[in-house]
């Protein structure tokens, strides 16, 4: 009868242990998820707060005749239980501060798009021809190939290679040759970013 004493006593203790062990985690913002690497953590947890039960029933009956590498051992958990705990609430914090970092680095982002979408004017010569003057209109013809080396959308003011693919697919209307790049960007263009003329 007292050995079943003992071992009722065994498990009560087991369930405070557990019961304190999961308060602590709770207080921390922990929850159970259900992966495979939390169940092996928890079972292991709970291992090991088993033989701290009966490490204590044992020295509750026996504690005149315990040795002293049992005494230590009950004194390396709870510097291990303090420390795990220190640790998972230095994590937390860490967490908290870097969620913290993340949403005003979002919050900056956003923003620097709102203030360069305002401040990205449409130029006014979009869609235009560039205009020659006296001396260039006397001098002689380019080359057709030259002449279309740059090929400009004058809806969404970007510029592309004659080669790339966007150029076919663009309008005739809204079609703006060029035969230099720096023509283009003089004018308000920007580049294609998939061909970068």
């Amino acid at each position: 009868m007292n050995e079943e004493h003992g071992k009722y006593r065994r498990w009560k203790i087991f369930a405070v242990f557990a019961i304190i062990a999961m308060i602590v985690y709770g207080s921390y913002g922990y929850s159970y998820h259900g992966t495979a690497a939390e169940t092996v953590l928890w079972a292991t947890a709970f291992f090991f707060i088993y033989l701290a039960a009966r490490i204590a029933d044992y020295t509750i009956t026996e504690w005149q005749h315990s040795t002293g590498w049992i005494q230590t051992f009950i004194v390396l958990l709870v510097i291990a239980l303090a420390v795990s705990c220190g640790y998972l609430h230095s994590t937390q914090a860490q967490l908290a501060q870097t969620q913290t970092e993340l949403t005003q680095a979002q919050k900056k982002i956003k923003d620097l798009q709102v203030s360069l979408s305002a401040r990205e004017p449409v130029p006014s010569n979009l869609g235009k021809p560039k205009e020659t003057s006296s001396s260039e209109s006397s001098s002689p013809p380019k080359s057709k190939a030259v002449e279309e080396d740059i090929v400009a959308n004058a809806r969404t003011g970007i510029f592309h290679r004659s080669s790339c693919q966007y150029v076919s697919r663009m309008s005739p209307a809204n079609m703006v040759s060029y035969s230099s790049r720096s023509d283009a960007i003089g004018d308000g263009y920007r580049p294609c970013k998939k061909c970068r003329p």
